[in-house]
């Protein structure tokens, strides 16, 4: 039975409690619950850290994965036994979590930015979002020069601020959703029928499973560290975060 994403419904939730359904061990433990807040490694972002414990019960978690609709949190260091049944409560490590989130829309919102500087066409290859520095792959080549105004560009819509929203349409609708904003759900399995879109008001939006601040001026401001040519017309960039942005 799929794993509830209580981080779908609500992804400044900080600790939550839910029934154990799944339980192993090896040379570390694997837990699977009814619901959880614990953001699993996918779609280029990093998996939430933090905290399951119950009575006589207390684990780590150091990683966190999705299979087959299940989310499955693991720890190497735990002390105590939980049974199948058993009511525990997780603890998310929110600075890490809201960290993740702010990098999170910043990817998007830089895309957003690249795609008003360069023009039609572009496209992020591949991105991965952790904790200190996250990157994103773009289709174009995109000169130093250039850098400056993106940056300046991505943190006036930072200072400005704008609603970040998450939401689920018809495969059919959030094709033609996004595709207003140049994306498109080719990544997003065929089988799914109903694409969760996350959505930078009047400015993005892309078919996306992430977890995401509610307003672009939490993400406090961005900073482009490197610009690396990945050839075959790719750009890198790597970027980190400025101090600021409050929930």
């Amino acid at each position: 039975m799929p794993t509830r994403k209580l981080y779908w419904e609500d992804a400044y939730l900080k600790e939550f409690s839910s029934k154990v359904v799944s339980v192993s061990k090896g040379d570390r433990l694997s837990l699977i619950l009814e619901s959880t807040a614990f953001y699993p490694e996918s779609g280029g972002q990093a998996c939430d850290k933090g905290i399951i414990k119950g009575e006589g019960f207390y684990a780590s978690v150091e990683y966190v994965r999705e299979e087959g609709g299940e989310i499955i949190h693991e720890a190497t260091k735990w002390e105590g036994s939980v049974k199948v049944g058993s009511v525990v409560k997780g603890m998310i490590d929110w600075d890490r979590r809201y960290r993740l989130m702010k990098m999170h829309t910043a990817a998007h919102l830089l895309s957003a930015i690249i795609r008003k500087v360069k023009g039609g066409g572009v496209k992020v290859v591949s991105a991965h979002k952790d904790y200190d520095t996250s990157r994103i792959d773009f289709n174009v080549k995109i000169a130093r020069e250039e850098l400056p105004t993106i940056e300046e560009e991505a943190n006036k819509a930072i200072s400005k601020g704008a609603e970040v929203k998450a939401f689920f349409l018809k495969r059919d609708e959030a094709t033609k959703y996004v595709a207003r904003y140049g994306e498109d759900v080719g990544l997003v399995p065929p089988e799914v029928e109903e694409v969760r879109v996350v959505e930078i008001v009047g400015l993005h939006a892309v078919a996306c499973g992430g977890t995401h601040v509610r307003d672009l001026r939490e993400i406090g401001g961005i900073r482009i560290l490197k610009r690396q040519s990945k050839g075959k017309g790719i750009t890198r960039l790597i970027y980190t975060l400025t101090e600021g942005g409050r929930p």
